[in-house]
């Protein structure tokens, strides 16, 4: 399905569907180019492999916060198929960047399930105008809709050792508010998953409430709720779940289960406008060193290797305890090797091998370097 701005060059095509679709009430050639061509309009048309299907009108004044649907039509034999709702939403995203506020239609009275289609886009009957279709003398209805801004999601994020809620009106982060337990695994030199679950427990509604104070919403304006389902530890995910899930039962918004790894690739969004695709993603942290293919965001997400033993991360957290630093390792190890000497010691690099090439091309290593360095220190 193609969906493009309608030219002169379509108006033949078009006006076969304006017969098919009206019959008795059917605009003439002239009215219709006239239409399309005018500068206060915007007319689509929609394509299945090169055959026209569907075609749609918006008018925009652009002194007017008001924008209107002037006609709208599918053909009979592909109706149900979504191309309609399609169309709707093009229509709805041109009127939103003109400007507009609002949106006007005129459906006629028999026509019930052009109204359904209407209503799910929140269209409500404000009026009548009394034998407005002709020459069969039936009413129409008069159907509007305010364009709502960008939807405000609520996004809860529990994977680990940190509680987090993030709050996004479309690509604008309102709001961002953490809460780490690092300093009750210091002790363990490493997260306990079972300390990590009480942390979430504890910290979960004064994240939340911060983070509405801190974008200034109520639970009654967020749209929707994502909430990370994995990967991650098992309990502390558990409590971002159930959390999410009693949110979305008691405000009635959706829920959406998101795979943390791919939102680390979304949320560049935030900070440039959009992630340009195909795209390889490279993601280091404490419990996961991947590599992604990814060519769609929701959609198409291939893991091209990862780790077959540690993470990154926790061989920085493993290999400074060996050396007596403090936890987490990462920073630590980088504060000392300030004043080392990268020259000093050769440790191996996994997976360097013809053999290991042939079989983890793309996976990551890093225990061999992890066990080197505690020989390394057994033996100095």
């Amino acid at each position: 399905m193609i969906i493009r701005e309608a030219t002169s060059k379509d108006l033949a095509g078009i006006m076969a569907l304006e017969q098919k679709c009206f019959v008795k009430d059917a605009w003439s050639a002239d009215v219709m180019e006239s239409e399309i061509t005018a500068e206060h309009t915007y007319y689509i048309v929609c394509l299945v492999e090169d055959l026209l299907v569907g075609y749609a009108g918006l008018s925009k004044l652009e002194a007017s916060e008001q924008a209107d649907i002037q006609t709208i039509a599918t053909d009979p034999s592909v109706r149900g198929r979504g191309y309609g709702r399609a169309m709707m939403n093009a229509l709805t995203a041109k009127a939103k960047e003109l400007g507009a506020k609002e949106i006007f239609l005129e459906v006629r009275a028999d026509n019930v399930i052009a109204q359904k289609l209407y209503s799910v886009f929140g269209y409500k009957r404000i009026g009548i105008r009394k034998n407005y279709y002709q020459p069969d003398n039936v009413d129409a209805f008069v159907m509007q809709t305010d364009i709502k801004q960008e939807p405000i999601v609520l996004g809860i994020e529990s994977s680990c050792d940190e509680t987090g809620i993030g709050i996004v009106r479309g690509n604008t982060l309102l709001a961002n508010v953490i809460s780490s337990s690092m300093d009750q695994h210091v002790i363990f030199g490493g997260v306990v998953p079972e300390v990590a679950a009480r942390a979430h427990l504890e910290a979960l509604m004064p994240v939340l409430d911060e983070a509405l104070d801190q974008a200034n919403v109520t639970l009654d304006e967020v749209d929707a709720i994502a909430v990370t389902n994995g990967p991650g530890l098992a309990g502390a995910l558990m409590v971002g779940i159930a959390a999410a899930k009693a949110l979305s039962v008691s405000t009635g918004k959706p829920i959406y289960a998101v795979n943390h790894l791919v939102g680390h690739v979304a949320a560049d969004i935030l900070a440039n406008g959009k992630v340009e695709t195909p795209t390889i993603a490279l993601l280091v942290s404490g419990g996961h060193t991947s590599l992604l293919l990814v060519k769609d965001l929701l959609n198409d997400v291939t893991l091209l290797g990862e780790t077959i033993d540690d993470a990154a991360g926790e061989a920085f957290d493993k290999v400074a305890r060996v050396l007596g630093l403090q936890y987490p390792g990462g920073p630590e190890i980088d504060k000392a090797a300030e004043n080392g000497n990268p020259n000093a010691i050769r440790f191996p690099r996994g997976l360097t091998l013809p053999k290991d090439m042939a079989e983890h091309k793309f996976d990551f290593s890093f225990s061999g370097l992890k066990t080197a360095v505690a020989r390394h220190v057994e033996l100095a």
